[in-house]
């Protein structure tokens, strides 16, 4: 083991959301439950930037209750496993050591807040010379999902929300009166929702707040812009929105537009092809996308490109020839997308390079469509269908563990928006 110089110093800790990089190994694959608390350590940064060949990281917790986490790292520092723990609501006092050759190497203290409701991630950054090494402690406190559909027999579409680890607590906020209502998308702040509704080829962008109450509409047509749909918030007051070109849907562009409907940029302007959905990197220097026309016999495709140009466009993929792809989340190097040869729509997951191409859905005759990230990157909603009644599952960002969060049974069951809250 080779030492490690320089005076280890401790960080004041923070709470944040925070993408992972892939490099970062979690302690369970397993979809976090209701009050759980993993651990991941990134050991590339500890290996690359330090040579300390750690070999476990014990988490302290003292507040509303005393608590114990442990990670074990393997003797190659490529894998870990660990524990996971029940934490009650309330302010805790947290003490990191890291271990070396049996030995404390290093550690620090901090402070993080279980809230109902909400996930928590905390970071904890151990600095010294050269480098640093991130040790995070992520608990889950049961997030939430909204999701427009029409269930129970209802007539109208409405707007629910619903514990995301097990489907528990639906709650109804919203019926709404327009004929179609879809494209759900929650704010970064988790304060509003945007979503397009109206009669079939007469869309508009409607935005409310979280719990449904002040609904605007902020699109209207014109004879340019029969309708607009599929709306994605880039940040709390700015959103992507797909529009159709003199109202054919085989001509899609991208536009961006302020929260009130205000500033319409052209991202994209093509003649002949669809261009959407789309997600952007983390850095947001890079856009990837679906082009071509999925109502046609051509096929679709996934590109990605440099944003807000739209320019160096790369072919990415096209699993499906023909067939269509449409992507659905970028987080960290994995882009994740559903794709349909026509008679089967699955979802996939495959690096921004174009590598390492992985099918979540098994060819069959379910389809699973729509899948959404959460904010830690770690699970996945998504839409499952299966003799035409379509339910709202989750799963683990590796496709493991899938578990159903509403047990439809009619075919009049229908779900048309998932995000998370």
């Amino acid at each position: 083991m080779r030492k490690l110089f320089g005076i280890l110093t401790f960080l004041p800790l923070f709470v944040i959301f925070y993408s992972c990089s892939d490099n970062d190994v979690n302690s369970s694959n397993e979809a976090p439950e209701v009050g759980k608390v993993s651990l991941a350590i990134s050991l590339s940064e500890v290996l690359d930037k330090t040579g300390l060949n750690v070999d476990s990281v014990i988490v302290l917790f003292s507040g509303p209750q005393a608590a114990r986490l442990s990670l074990t790292i393997s003797a190659d520092g490529l894998s870990a496993s660990g524990e996971k723990l029940n934490l009650s609501v309330g302010t805790y006092q947290i003490l990191v050591n890291i271990y070396a050759g049996g030995a404390i190497v290093a550690s620090g203290t901090g402070q993080g807040t279980v809230e109902s409701g909400k996930q928590t991630i905390v970071e904890l950054t151990l600095q010294f010379l050269p480098g640093s090494i991130k040790i995070i402690v992520r608990w889950n406190t049961d997030a939430e999902l909204l999701f427009i559909g029409k269930i129970g027999g209802s007539t109208n579409w409405e707007l629910w929300k619903m514990n995301a680890s097990n489907g528990s607590g639906k709650t109804k906020l919203l019926s709404f009166t327009e004929s179609y209502v879809g494209g759900l998308s929650i704010s970064p702040d988790k304060k509003r929702i945007a979503f397009f509704a109206g009669p079939d080829a007469a869309y508009n962008i409607f935005i409310a707040n979280i719990d449904g109450s002040n609904k605007i509409k902020i699109t209207s047509q014109t004879a340019q812009f029969l309708y607009y749909y599929l709306p994605k918030w880039i940040n709390n007051s700015t959103l992507h929105v797909s529009i159709a070109r003199n109202g054919d849907e085989g001509k899609r562009d991208v536009i961006k537009m302020n929260d009130d409907g205000s500033d319409i940029v052209y991202l994209t302007q093509t003649t002949t092809r669809s261009i959407g959905p789309l997600s952007l990197s983390g850095d947001g220097s890079k856009v990837v996308f679906s082009e071509g026309n999925p109502y046609a016999s051509a096929t679709t495709e996934i590109y990605i490109a440099d944003y807000p140009s739209f320019s160096n466009k790369t072919l990415l993929t096209n699993p499906f020839n023909p067939g269509s792809e449409d992507v659905h989340g970028w987080f960290g190097d994995k882009i994740y997308l559903h794709g349909s040869n026509g008679t089967q729509t699955r979802i996939l997951r495959i690096n921004a390079d174009g590598t390492g191409l992985e099918y979540f859905t098994p060819a069959g005759t379910t389809d699973e469509y729509n899948p959404k990230l959460s904010d830690d990157g770690q699970r996945i909603t998504y839409i499952s269908q299966s003799a035409n009644v379509q339910n709202i599952y989750l799963m683990n960002n590796d496709g493991t563990g899938k578990i159903a969060l509403t047990n439809n049974s009619s075919t009049a069951d229908i779900i048309t928006g998932v995000d998370w809250k």
